[in-house]
């Protein structure tokens, strides 16, 4: 299932408030949600592609976004 232009940038602002408010680093919200940091790279750099749905869902998951 692909995703709308608005949930990639509510799950990318998710992600960016998620470390900010527990003060950590995108490699240490990766291991914490079970994901390769890659994933946030790309996620965080508008490059969406190669990145499953189930990917997504675990990450969105994790910082609390609904997708």
């Amino acid at each position: 299932m692909e995703q709308t232009n608005h949930q990639k940038i509510q799950l990318k602002q998710a992600i960016a408030d998620f470390c900010d408010l527990k003060q950590i680093s995108q490699n240490e919200l990766a291991k914490l949600a079970g994901v390769n940091q890659a994933i946030i790279s790309k996620i965080m750099n508008d490059n969406w592609t190669n990145i499953s749905d189930k990917r997504i869902r675990q990450l969105a998951s994790y910082v609390n976004v609904s997708n």
